[in-house]
């Protein structure tokens, strides 16, 4: 026997095909046998059953037609069957169905014909089933085996095998051989189904059952037997009803089947099934028939009937109502064809012919307008042909649908998504504008348009179509409260329907008479959030009634503009905002330039002076300049990091202020002495102007104030080449009596500002001409910087005079504190600082961890530290720290955030847990406040930052180290005005 084995699953390329998979895996588990067939014949499926019982291997056979799997002459048995499968026929019938073992069955097949999504028949689905065994597959099978086991099982279908105690000869009269029957046959062997029906249970049970009991009772079962007797002892049917096993009603349809051997019958074989579901599945089919016939009443469905052969049509009242006759009219078909508009006739008529063919096999399907009292209806149609054997058309029936107002909403959604589809190219309200009077005109019927877009204070027009120029002037801007449907519709955010000229007319009397051109108004808001946006008004020359589907239409129509104009406004803001952006970018590009040159430039000069340093020839004199040139880079490489820095925190609002008491003419006086020598190198006047009014002392940033002020007068000095830059302090009113304001001006005879520049000055990222940055250099920060430090400040930076070649005046302002305090203190009074330890080993007999991973800073750091007395120890990451800190005693500790295994914050972690109470303090070149608030929350006592300032660093380290061995002696020791960087 040929083994069976699963086709291999093809790869599922949609849903389709995982639902082709699913049936295929259910129809596998079916006991029934089911194959599907081409239009040529060819295998395109078999399931299990089918292949188990003609031993075939399925993927050998799938491909291959009827005649060579089973040879020409079963397919030319077959054909007449399948080929009224095919023709679109449902064909059932009994055929034995032979296995290669020469068992013999005989089957129940159905002939089911399958179309394809055109309607056309592409194939037929086969199924079959066992009824019963044929005669001599069953003799053969009980001489081999002598026993049960060939009786097919199914699901309703009982068998029963009768012998007779002793042959009847079938010459004997008919009623003999009936009454023997009844008293010889008794029950050889019997399937589970009819051990259940008749709830057999033993072996005493089996032995007592006769045929008698199986047939039914009375002069039915005399009936029963003669039949099966004048039939030649052949299949006889009856149906039956009666009680199941379980007492229940039911329907039986019972067979027999006689053996005759030598003139003699000598055994029977009985079938009998339950028809229950059958028999109620017909009187499901009649309610089922007239449910429909009620239905199709109720759901305006119309049922209709042709006889082709006499041309007689019935149609119900229904289809009559449709198509405009009275309910006692006979119809024809040339009154059918009557009613079909011309333009529809030919293809409706043609849709009818090809139904007709019974080569086409498709059914009648079609929908078409017809033409009734004047109105055209929309109407679809369904029907199907029954043909006789010889393929003529016999009748056609079906039904038929008034559909007329879906498709009038079909028609509106295609108009409202070709619509949308218009709607999304646009990018302007004056396309809006013209798409919406096209639309009103083409498609709504309107005579005149217009669109509005709410402004403040009233509507604007941006677009209208129809009205004469006096009408336009009138139209032009409606107030918020002008008595107008216009305004209404927009300010009320509600629809407005004037549907005649009278109601027109009742509502707003102050519309213009216009000649009586106005029939009907309707005015549309279009609403975002429940707020107009904007209106759209039409008007029509004739008086047009707004039915609820009309208004729904023009609503969707009006909120799909709507989308489109708030859609227009955001691309203009956003079209705004990208050029701003493009702007800001060529901006900070240029600007990232300069900063790449600013940086290189000190850089390249520290690398090539050090570098030639590093000569031994070189005369002492020579390294000491050169040594102060790197240093003069140096600072100027962190002034260029520190504005950045700076301007960061500003613009992340995290730059740091104090409020500090201080003298401003020695704060001025100390920038000038900074900046004096650039003014005596380019022989420039440097003067301090202070005006008597102002106070010695004031209350404020002294270090943010110090920073504008370098940076205005730096500024002039760069642009500047020949007379005098001076700095004038007043005293001015304020917005508050009780405190000081003090004003400072920069004046400078310098070069200039250009009016067309003045205004860009104060812009980040911008100088005032990208030539200067080429010309003088720099970041172009320090005015940007300087301007924001001013406000913080409590004032404002402004460029106050300038004029090309005469030279700049800046001007701030700043809140300097309560009026209460300012002239208490002397001026020569010092600035709280630090008092001075007269030893020059500031750090004497300190030992200290230094944690760095960089070698570089590691021998700067430690040089300084070893430079003021102290005893240094190293450590490259945070792993050799803890070790190293554990196993020795030191006074301090300095640790690098930022190092390899284990970084700053995991080493104070680990010192933290062990119980370690020596100051540890940060070092590292992370300068932000976010940075510093951080190593503070972390443990660490303070955070100072890189590169170093070798005396904050000292002092620092001095305040910690003293305060930990004694904490009370800190302010006799002078570090009391010390606070944490």
């Amino acid at each position: 026997m040929t083994e069976y084995s699963e086709p291999k699953a093809p790869k599922l390329g949609s849903e389709q095909d995982a639902k082709a998979l699913e049936y295929k895996a259910i129809l596998n588990t079916l006991s029934e046998m089911v194959y599907v067939l081409d239009k040529n014949y060819i295998y395109r499926f078999m399931n299990r059953a089918y292949a188990l019982w003609f031993e075939l291997p399925i993927e050998d056979t799938i491909g291959k037609s009827v005649a060579e799997v089973h040879g020409v002459p079963a397919f030319t048995g077959l054909k007449p069957f399948l080929d009224k499968g095919l023709s679109g026929q449902v064909i059932s019938t009994e055929m034995v169905l032979p296995s290669k073992t020469g068992i013999q069955r005989l089957g129940q097949c159905i002939y089911t014909p399958m179309r394809s999504q055109d309607g056309k028949i592409s194939g037929l689905v086969a199924s079959v089933w066992g009824l019963a065994e044929s005669q001599p597959g069953l003799e053969q099978a009980r001489r081999k085996q002598g026993n049960f086991e060939f009786l097919p099982e199914s699901q309703n279908e009982g068998l029963f095998r009768f012998e007779l105690t002793r042959p009847i000869p079938i010459s004997a009269a008919i009623d003999t051989q009936i009454q023997q029957i009844l008293e010889e046959a008794r029950v050889a062997e019997y399937n589970n189904v009819m051990a259940g029906m008749f709830s057999i249970e033993s072996a005493t049970a089996l032995n007592e059952l006769k045929l008698e009991q199986f047939l039914p009772q009375g002069v039915a079962a005399q009936t029963y037997l003669r039949n099966f007797i004048n039939n030649g002892y052949q299949i006889s049917h009856i149906e039956s009803f009666e009680r199941d096993s379980l007492g229940r009603p039911a329907h039986f349809s019972k067979s027999l089947i006689g053996v005759v051997e030598n003139n003699h019958l000598v055994r029977a074989w009985a079938t009998q099934k339950n028809t229950t579901h059958e028999v109620q599945s017909r009187e499901n089919l009649r309610r089922s028939e007239e449910r429909f016939r009620m239905a199709s009443e109720a759901g305006n469905v119309g049922i209709w009937e042709w006889d082709i052969q006499t041309g007689e049509l019935f149609w119900s009242d229904l289809v009559k109502i449709i198509y405009g006759f009275p309910l006692d009219f006979e119809p024809n078909m040339d009154e059918y064809r009557g009613r079909i508009h011309p333009e529809d006739a030919e293809s409706a008529m043609e849709k009818v012919q090809a139904a007709l063919n019974p080569d086409s096999v498709q059914d009648y399907v079609a929908q078409h307008r017809i033409i009734v009292n004047g109105t055209t209806k929309w109407v679809r149609g369904l029907g199907k042909v029954v043909f006789d054997d010889n393929g003529r058309p016999l009748r056609m029936s079906g039904t038929v649908v008034d559909f007329t107002a879906q498709k009038e909403a079909e028609n509106k959604f295609i108009q409202l998504r070709e619509l949308g589809i218009n709607l999304s190219k646009i990018m302007t309200t004056e396309a809006l504008a013209n798409l919406v009077i096209d639309f009103g005109t083409s498609v709504l019927g309107a005579s005149a348009s217009a669109v509005y877009q709410r402004k403040e204070g009233g509507l604007s027009l941006f677009g209208s179509s129809g009205y004469s120029n006096q009408e336009i002037g009138e139209l032009c801007y409606l107030a918020q409260d002008a008595k107008h449907p216009f305004a209404d519709a927009g300010y009320l955010a509600k629809p407005i329907f004037l549907e005649t000229r009278a109601t027109m007319n009742g509502a707003y009397p102050e519309l213009s008479c216009d000649g009586g051109k106005k029939r009907s108004i309707c005015a549309i808001p279009m609403l975002l959030d429940d707020a107009a946006v904007g209106v759209i008004s039409l008007q029509f020359a004739h008086e047009k009634s707004f039915d609820n589907d009309s208004r729904r239409f023009m609503l969707t129509f009006a909120d799909q503009c709507a989308q489109t104009l708030e859609r227009i406004r955001f691309y203009e803001k956003e079209k705004i905002a990208r050029l701003e952006a493009e702007g800001a970018n060529k901006a900070k590009s240029l600007f990232l330039a300069n900063m790449s040159h600013e940086i290189r430039t000190p850089l390249g000069a520290i690398l090539g002076f050090a570098e030639l340093i590093k000569d031994p020839d070189i005369e002492a004199s020579e390294r000491d300049k050169f040594i102060s040139i790197i240093m003069r880079n140096g600072n100027m490489l962190n002034k260029v990091i520190n504005d950045i820095l700076d301007l960061s925190k500003i613009e992340s609002e995290q730059l740091e202020m104090e409020n500090l008491e201080f003298n401003i003419k020695d704060l001025v006086k100390e920038v000038l002495s900074l900046l004096g020598h650039q003014a005596q190198e380019k022989r420039l006047e440097l003067n301090l102007t202070l005006d008597d009014n102002v106070p010695q002392r004031i209350i404020s940033d002294p270090t943010r104030l110090k920073q504008i002020l370098i940076n205005l007068v730096g500024n002039a000095l760069k642009f500047t080449t020949h007379g005098r830059i001076e700095i004038v302090i007043v005293s001015v009113e304020g917005p508050h009596a009780d405190r000081h304001q003090v004003k400072i001006q920069v004046i400078d005879t310098g070069l200039g500002i250009a009016s067309e520049h003045a205004e860009r000055i104060f812009e980040s990222f911008v100088q005032a001409d990208s030539s200067m940055t080429r010309q003088f250099g720099g970041t172009g920060l320090g005015l940007v910087i300087s301007k924001r430090l001013a406000q913080v400040l409590g004032g404002e930076l402004i460029l106050e005079e300038s004029a090309p070649g005469k030279g700049s005046t800046f001007s701030f302002t700043l809140d300097a504190g309560s009026r209460s305090q300012g002239n208490e203190l002397d001026s020569a009074e010092k600035l709280p600082g630090v008092k001075q330890n007269p030893s020059h080993k500031e750090l004497s007999g300190l030992k200290i961890l230094l944690v760095d991973d960089g070698p570089d800073n590691q021998l700067l750091i430690s040089r300084i530290l070893q430079g003021a007395g102290a005893e240094v120890f190293s450590a490259r990451n945070g792993k050799e720290a803890v070790e190293a800190a554990l196993s020795q005693d030191f006074d301090l500790v300095l640790m690098d955030i930022q190092m390899p295994e284990m970084d700053g914050f995991g080493a104070l972690k680990a010192l933290q847990k062990a119980g370690y109470q020596i100051p540890v303090l940060a070092l590292t070149a992370h300068a932000m406040k976010v940075d510093r608030e951080q190593s503070l929350r972390a443990g660490f006592l303070e955070h100072l930052v890189k590169p170093i300032d070798r005396k904050l660093l000292l002092d620092s380290i001095k305040r910690r180290v003293l305060y930990t061995k004694n904490p009370i002696g800190l302010e006799a020791m002078g570090l009391d005005a010390l606070t944490q960087t």
